[in-house]
Formats: C-alpha cells, sequence, structure tokens
C-alpha cells in the first residue's frame, strides 16, 4: 500500500508538470520498505525524497534546466538487513545530484548502501555521501557511482563501511566523466573488527580538464585513474594492507602522485605524451 501511494503522488506530481515551469516535489516516508518515484519534465526542477526506517528504495528522473535532486536514507534493523538504494537522472543544464545514505546493521543483520547518479548536460555537479555500519556478525557494505557527461562536471563521492566483531566491509566508488573541466575526488574508509574488509576505487576521465584524486583507508585496497587528454592531473593516497595502484594517462600537462604507506604495496604509472610528471612514495 506504502508503494501504491508513493507512485501515486509521484504521479500527481509528474501530472502537473505539463503545465509548470517551476517543479516542486517533495516525498517523506518513516516506516519499513518505502519506494519513492519522482519524474520532473520543465525547468527550475527541484525534488526531495527523505526516508526512514528499515528498507528504503528511491529514485529520481529529471529533465530540464535548473535541476536539482536531493535524496537521504537512513535505515536500520537488528534482525535481517537494512538496505537502501538511491538513483538520480538528470538531462539539462545545471544540474546538481546530492544523494545521502545511512544504514546501520546490528545483531546479525547487514548494513547495505548502494547510490547512483547519472547526469547529461552543462554544468553538472553530483555529490554522494555513504555510511554502512554492521555489527556483531554482520556485514556492511557501499556502492557509488557517478557517470557525467557534458561540460564543467563535478563529482564527489565519500563511503564509510565498518563492520565490527567477525563482519566483513566493503566500500566501491566509481566515477566516470567525458567532456570539459572534469574533477573528481573519492575517499573510501573501511574497518572490520576480527574481520575482512575490502576496499575498491575507479575513476576514468575522458579530454579537457582533467583532475582526479582518491584516498583510501585500509586493507586489501585497489584504485585505478584513467585520463586521456588535456590537462591531466591525477593523485592516489592508500594508507594499509594489501594496497595496488594504478595511473594511465596519455596526453598533454600529465602529472601523476601515488602515495602508499606500504605493506604489501603496488604502484603503477604510465603517462605518454607532453609534459609528463611522476612521483611515487611508498613507505613501510
Amino acid at each position: 500500500m506504502k508503494k501504491l501511494l508513493t507512485l501515486f503522488v509521484a504521479m500527481l506530481f509528474t501530472a502537473g508538470m505539463a503545465f509548470s515551469q517551476s517543479n516542486d516535489a517533495s516525498i517523506d516516508q518513516v516506516g519499513d520498505d518505502h519506494e519513492a518515484v519522482i519524474e520532473q519534465v520543465g525547468s527550475s526542477n527541484l525534488s526531495s525524497v527523505d526516508q526512514e526506517g528499515a528498507g528504503a528504495e528511491a529514485s529520481t528522473d529529471q529533465d530540464g534546466a535548473g535541476n536539482l535532486a536531493t535524496q537521504v536514507q537512513e535505515v536500520y534493523s537488528l534482525l535481517g538487513s537494512a538496505s537502501a538504494s538511491a538513483s538520480i537522472e538528470q538531462v539539462g543544464d545545471n544540474n546538481t545530484a546530492t544523494q545521502f545514505q545511512y544504514a546501520l546493521g546490528a545483531m546479525i543483520a547487514s548494513g547495505n548502501v548502494s547510490a547512483g547518479i547519472e547526469q547529461e548536460g552543462n554544468g553538472n555537479v553530483a555529490s554522494q555521501t555513504q555510511n554502512a555500519l554492521g555489527a556483531f556478525m554482520a556485514g556492511a557494505s557501499a556502492d557509488a557511482e557517478i557517470n557525467q557527461e557534458g561540460i564543467g562536471n563535478e563529482a564527489t563521492q565519500t563511503q564509510e563501511a565498518v563492520a565490527a566483531f567477525m563482519g566483513s566491509s566493503s566500500a566501491d566508488a566509481s566515477i566516470s566523466q567525458i567532456g570539459e573541466d572534469n574533477a573528481a575526488t573519492q575517499m573510501q574508509g573501511t574497518l572490520g573488527l576480527l574481520g575482512v574488509y575490502d576496499v575498491d576505487a575507479d575513476i576514468e576521465q575522458f579530454g579537457d580538464g582533467n583532475e582526479a584524486s582518491q584516498t583510501q583507508e585500509g586493507e586489501s585496497l585497489i584504485a585505478t585513474i584513467l585520463q586521456t587528454g588535456d590537462s591531466n592531473f591525477a593523485s592516489q593516497f592508500q594508507l594499509g594492507s594489501g594496497i595496488s595502484s594504478e595511473i594511465t594517462q596519455d596526453g598533454n600537462m600529465n602529472r601523476a602522485t601515488v602515495m602508499q604507506e606500504s605493506n604489501y604495496s603496488n604502484a603503477d604509472i604510465t603517462q605518454t605524451g607532453d609534459q609528463n610528471n611522476a612521483t611515487i612514495t611508498q613507505n613501510n
């Protein structure tokens, strides 16, 4: 019933859009197993989804100019899974997308969050913040992805996955950007007390004012940056255990920095063409 009501509200918002150029949609949900869908067509679109409970799923689709979408999800469970899933798709100029997710699973429960942002147009800004916690033989996972195509792209991802006492935690992040004025930042952290924890990060950028940075904390850690063309800069910092790194840059004003605080460590830098500069530091 909750799902039907949510979809009906979304349809009401959508129905009014054909006659309005200043769309405003807001959904607040408290309870379990929510689903929220918002679709907007036109200019000056504004949408907000706020969900709280044991499970949440949100989807926002905007087509037009001046789009702004925000999704906030807080889920928790004592026995079972606390999971949150969010997606935003924006087509047009001056798009801004923000996602915040918090999941807590306790007593053989797991906390899982996943988020995706797709933007096509100019002046795109995307931000994702994820916190997943699993306590006592539970797991915690965070998965984030941003895809941007257009001019003036900016993307930021922050993830923290914590599993306590014989649990497992993982964080995975990916940013892909095609076109001018690119900038991407990823920060990840995982912690598993007497358990397994894993992190992974990936940035791909093709063309124009490229800049990429990745920071990761501990344990198995892999980070990859690939940039092809124009004002490239790449930086990776990794702290503990398995650690690996790869930076590949193809052309123009290349510069790459890898700093790893040893353990098993591995570092790769490949640069082909133009103003190459590379630094690798690995410490014990």
